[in-house]
């Protein structure tokens, strides 16, 4: 099987002029190159301005110049050899060597010395996106465990994992492969292809997709695509995409060039040759003429004019706390008349916290204002049992908790159940701390609280229901899920959510004064949680996308884009 996702390949270039400054090694490269050049060209200079050009301010040029012809003269032969065209290159090279002819080496040194500063700045630019795509690239496990038909597991790459075949992925491991669970339960982290800020539930039956974190549970995996056709690598290929698309600035450079510099060459052969044959004048002087015509015609304000102003932008852009992904988003930013937000990390924090707690006696629910110990004994219970747990809404409870003095009595026999939740017993009682189903299958009635449940849901919040059991009614054993039919009783839910940022809506509210038109809101989160953040900075609701993989949100990028005569910004933390 080929992989389109090739982890040691460096991006391609060719849309760049053939510099080669994208990958780590061509970095330290330029930099060596440019920073000799430069110095060497700056040591020239103040031999020249304090009288002695000759011989070492000669000898500095000259050196200068080898510098810079050994980063552009092999790229434009290889573009006459490869793309029978007189690209950019050439026409700088010829420039250095008209300047050389007339005896102007400065001259020479400083038209290469800014062509490749221009150059190195593209690059750079490229280069910090190529970084990124190694960041995402290494999150995909190379190695995925196959289990065969008597269960024994058989270390495979995962380029060579049949679609079917099962994986075993135990706790803390990446899952490699994109499928459907099998067997076990698990809480799991899709933060880099979705962006949510919650582990979800999975167990069997439920879709898994390779290069998430599996956190607590183990699973069985059964294949679904090829790993060329997985999520994540698919995530990559519209990575690698934009590092190789070139700005609407760098193509019509790049056509210019196809034109400009075989005119420019013509016109200096004719000066040089033809117009002293005609006017019967000597040709030294004319050929002398035809090489200052190249000198001047070489476009270094134009080779310039894109790269410097492109790190200005990028620089200004930094010192306000937004970074720049590439020379395209910058350069199509000011044509934006739609903007798109990922939620998680962008709109909220990107960390659950406890929004809402409701006690609960005898199956109705209690106003927390009016019953402060009711409220305090709930949350202090539920921080001393989640205090042990890593689940990311365990932490929220658990900082909820620290308002409040700590539970004095001794918690014992925790376990978690992967996808469910967790139990403890505390003070002579079990307690079971979880999702509302989880807690209605052991034994709870939960009827009385459909409305609760509705209410948090519409706000954007996820329900999470603490019941207690006396040790002394049925139960498999001290610190085990109680069974079915077991007197419990529920004593409080709470509703944990994604904290909104309070700037949000200033934000929104300033892109719409600046010209955007439209703003909708991404996320891979639950429609009741888009719903909550998107009202409060007034998105509409058929703006509203939730549930939502990577290729999902490129594609409605696109669709917008394709209606939509401006341009259109995404603005988000991850995928």
């Amino acid at each position: 099987m080929s992989d389109p996702v090739d982890r040691d390949r460096e991006p391609d270039s060719s849309e760049h002029n053939g510099h080669d400054a994208h990958g780590h090694d061509g970095d330290y490269s330029t930099l060596v190159t440019l920073g000799g050049s430069g110095l060497l060209l700056l040591a020239g200079s103040a031999a020249e301005w304090a009288g002695y050009s000759n011989p070492f301010g000669t000898v500095a040029f000259g050196l200068s110049i080898a510098f810079g012809a050994w980063q552009v003269v092999p790229v434009g032969l290889r573009g006459i050899w490869r793309d029978r065209t007189l690209d950019i290159n050439i026409l700088v090279a010829l420039a250095a060597t008209g300047a050389i002819a007339l005896g102007d080496w400065s001259e020479a040194a400083t038209v290469l010395f800014l062509f490749m500063l221009g150059e190195a700045i593209e690059g750079f630019t490229l280069s910090r996106t190529a970084r990124s795509v190694d960041a995402l690239l290494a999150t995909i496990p190379t190695i995925a465990n196959v289990l065969d038909s008597d269960g024994l597991e058989t270390p495979t790459l995962v380029e060579e994992v049949p679609v079917g075949a099962i994986v075993a992925v135990r706790p803390g491991e990446r899952i490699p492969v994109d499928g459907v669970v099998t067997r076990g339960a698990s809480a799991v982290d899709q933060a880099p292809l979705t962006g949510e800020s919650l582990p979800v539930d999975r167990a069997p039956g439920d879709p898994v997709f390779g290069g998430t974190l599996n956190r607590n549970g183990y699973l069985e995996v059964r294949t679904t695509h090829p790993f060329a056709d997985t999520a994540l690598a698919r995530v990559v290929r519209v990575a690698e995409e934009a590092i190789t698309e070139p700005t609407d600035g760098q193509r019509l450079v790049k056509r210019f060039a196809k034109v400009y510099t075989p005119l420019v060459v013509a016109v200096a052969i004719i000066v040089a040759l033809f117009v002293p044959w005609i006017v019967g004048d000597p040709i030294a002087p004319w050929f002398d003429r035809a090489l200052v015509l190249i000198l001047v015609a070489c476009p270094c304000a134009l080779l310039m004019a894109s790269p410097v102003a492109i790190v200005a932008a990028i620089g200004a852009a930094s010192r306000n706390g937004v970074i720049v992904r590439n020379a395209v988003a910058l350069e199509r930013a000011g044509l934006v008349r739609i903007v798109a937000f990922d939620k998680t990390g962008t709109l909220t924090y990107g960390r659950p916290e406890v929004e809402t707690v409701f006690p609960v006696t005898e199956g109705q629910v209690l106003d927390g204002d009016l019953d402060q110990p009711r409220l305090a004994r709930l949350i202090r219970i539920a921080g001393a049992v989640e205090q042990m747990s890593e689940h990311p809404m365990a932490s929220a409870i658990v900082r909820a908790a620290r308002a409040h003095s700590p539970w004095s009595g001794e918690v014992t026999d925790f376990q978690s159940v992967p996808g469910c939740g967790v139990s403890a017993v505390i003070d002579g009682g079990q307690i079971l701390i979880g999702k509302p189903n989880w807690i209605a299958e052991n034994g709870c009635d939960l009827s009385g609280l459909s409305a609760t449940f509705t209410s948090i849901d519409q706000s954007g919040q996820t329900p999470v229901v603490l019941a207690e059991w006396p040790l002394e009614h049925d139960h498999p054993s001290p610190g085990g899920p109680p069974r079915p039919g077991s007197l419990g009783t529920v004593s409080g839910v709470f509703g944990i959510a994604d904290q909104r940022r309070a700037e949000a809506k200033d934000a929104v509210d300033q892109l719409r004064r600046g010209g955007v038109s439209r703003v909708v809101v991404l996320s891979g989160d639950s429609i009741g949680a888009v719903g909550a953040v998107s009202s409060a900075i007034n998105v509409l609701p058929a703006d509203r996308h939730a549930g939502l993989l990577p290729e999902d949100k490129v594609r409605l990028i696109r669709t917008l884009a394709a209606g939509n005569s401006g341009g259109v910004a995404m603005v988000g933390d991850r995928g």
